[in-house]
């Protein structure tokens, strides 16, 4: 379809109000709009732009913004639109999404499969995804039955042992990405309704607050699920904390 002007309200600047940092709320409204899922690249490559879904019109489509202005244009009018499912590819200058269909893969010569990651006893993974340039898997492992301790780790392509990067008693890390140089790793909380996103640096440890997201995480689209812009400058993430799911950016 042809790109369809679509307002959603003006772009609003304000400051955390736990930690004064600067934040950019781009949708608002009653309807839905929530950002990719963590590991799914959201901005063009020269971050001028990014993809959302949104259900402003009824059913979820697919939108593109321009960060600066907040003007928005329609970019899909799917019957079968899987909401969650849309990133930009890796030039940079298109988007993929599903609409209905399912994608099965599979280890074409041998058709088996094998442990790669496995947890000790009373702990599990989730949340895994690629390093930038696929040199190792990272993934959460939270205590089983509960949540915390909580940590984020990672594991080479080829195997191992896996490096913890870090921990905590408190926080329950959900949903996490890594940043290009690897250097950094937002996370979310997934404490329902006071929940906080996180900055670990990798090679200290060390974290800091961005900012207080008080998501519900009710629902899939209002998961908090961060993620880096392809500079690493910039951190987009979804929150119902306005009453409706909505797309932010925290510039770092």
């Amino acid at each position: 379809m042809a790109l369809k002007p679509a307002d959603f309200g003006r772009k609003k600047v304000y400051n955390d109000a736990m930690t004064g940092r600067e934040v950019w709320q781009m949708t608002s409204g009653e309807y839905t709009s929530h950002a990719t899922y963590m590991y799914c690249q959201a901005f063009t490559r020269d971050e001028k732009y990014i993809i959302f879904s949104s259900n402003r019109t009824g059913s979820f489509q697919l939108y593109r913004m321009d960060v600066e202005s907040g003007e928005a244009m329609q970019v899909t009018g799917l019957d079968n639109y899987n909401s969650l499912s849309m990133k930009i590819g890796t030039t940079g200058r298109e988007a993929y999404v599903t609409a209905g269909s399912a994608a099965h893969i599979f280890d074409v010569e041998t058709g088996e499969t094998e442990p790669f990651l496995v947890m000790p006893k009373g702990y599990r993974a989730t949340h895994e995804y690629w390093a930038p340039d696929g040199s190792k898997l990272y993934f959460h492992k939270k205590q089983v039955p509960g949540w915390v301790p909580a940590s984020i780790g990672s594991i080479p392509k080829e195997g191992g042992d896996m490096t913890i990067y870090f921990t905590s008693d408190s926080i329950k890390l959900g949903h996490s990405s890594v940043n290009p140089s690897q250097t950094k790793i937002v996370s979310d909380d997934q404490e329902p309704d006071k929940n906080q996103l996180i900055l670990i640096d990798i090679p200290t440890g060390r974290y800091e607050t961005l900012c207080w997201t008080n998501t519900s995480g009710t629902e899939q689209y209002n998961h908090v699920h961060p993620s880096f812009s392809p500079t690493g400058r910039k951190v987009i993430f979804t929150s119902d904390t306005s009453g409706s799911s909505q797309v932010y950016i925290v510039p770092l």
